[in-house]
């Protein structure tokens, strides 16, 4: 889990209390051929959790290893956006630049870090969408050229669907 400090309290009691309060983490390794493949393959990064759930994401962290070639694309300025989402929702579209298309663009290392920018979907979803879905790391087109290597961390919750019941 990623480290934070509260007075008074050790690491060990924070994963305490982070684990008491229903907190999950996931840390995945993302290989240059899946950053080549985000949009045709997106990586998993959590499971979909079954039927009446959802993941609600808290934050994610990407730290990126540069290797010797940036990533390239043919999307905005050269570089494709990239975001975490619910799986089978699409990639937004527009003039924003995400966290992530910066970061996979960079000609050295770079960590970026959020509660909310690189989760798509975190203000307003449709039920059928969150429900019973994975969490992905996807593209809206397959990058190019680069080989650096990159670990996605992502801290989430699994909650229930309200039910007529």
């Amino acid at each position: 889990m990623a480290d934070f400090e509260v007075v008074g309290m050790s690491a060990s009691d924070a994963l305490a209390w982070r684990i008491a309060l229903g907190f999950k983490e996931e840390v995945v390794d993302v290989s240059s051929a899946d950053l080549q493949s985000l949009f045709t393959s997106p990586k998993l990064l959590v499971p979909a959790p079954g039927v009446g759930k959802f993941i609600l994401p808290f934050w994610t962290k990407v730290d990126y290893l540069f290797g010797t070639t940036a990533y390239t694309g043919t999307g905005d300025n050269g570089v494709f956006r990239s975001w975490i989402l619910y799986d089978d929702i699409e990639v937004p579209t527009g003039t924003d630049i995400s966290a992530m298309r910066r970061v996979f663009a960079q000609t050295e290392s770079a960590i970026t870090y959020s509660p909310a920018d690189l989760f798509a979907s975190d203000v307003f979803v449709f039920r059928a969408l969150a429900e019973n879905k994975s969490v992905v790391l996807k593209s809206e087109g397959d990058y190019a050229d680069g080989d650096g290597i990159a670990q996605v961390t992502i801290c989430y919750r699994i909650e229930n669907l309200l039910t007529n019941a």
